[in-house]
């Protein structure tokens, strides 16, 4: 299977540099949350495929990276992050734009709204979340995409000054 970015330290690396670009704090359990999004949302946009090679376990409040969850226990770490490729940045803007600005019980919310994630609760914590079973149940039903609002219709670009065709 080729991934779209080489590893999963690349992707927590992005969130972490766009939260101090953005100067806000990054709590570990909301970088799980998003790596957990985005990986799920990558494979139902785009037939399957793993945005990055993670693996994501039952944790005591959702789903979490274990091997993010080791590296980072004292920090960040002395690792550079591999240039990724412009299609993948903009994508992480979005899951970034979409889903940072939650609080956490919205965020948690937002993860146990997905279909399979009752099979992960029910698997029990530390077994495996299989991405495989997670793109097959949400396969028809998933979140609206990027460029789409809430109620899944186009977001249609505003100019001031210019009126709507439609009007």
């Amino acid at each position: 299977m080729i991934f779209a970015v080489p590893s999963v330290f690349d992707v927590a690396l992005w969130f972490l540099d766009r939260a101090r670009i953005e100067d806000k704090f990054l709590p570990p359990q909301k970088l799980h949350r998003l790596l957990f999004l985005a990986q799920a949302i990558f494979a139902v946009e785009r037939e399957g495929a793993k945005l990055m090679p993670a693996v994501f376990v039952a944790g005591h409040d959702g789903p979490v990276e274990p091997n993010i969850m080791r590296i980072f226990e004292h920090g960040r770490p002395k690792i550079m992050a591999e240039a990724m490729a412009e299609e993948v940045i903009e994508f992480l803007c979005g899951i970034w734009w979409r889903f940072a600005h939650l609080n956490m019980d919205h965020l948690n919310q937002r993860v146990s709204a997905l279909s399979g994630f009752d099979q992960m609760v029910a698997a029990g914590k530390g077994s495996e979340i299989p991405m495989r079973t997670l793109y097959q149940t949400m396969k028809g039903k998933s979140p609206p995409r990027l460029g789409h609002g809430q109620d899944g219709k186009q977001i249609q670009r505003w100019i001031p000054g210019v009126k709507s065709a439609k009007g």
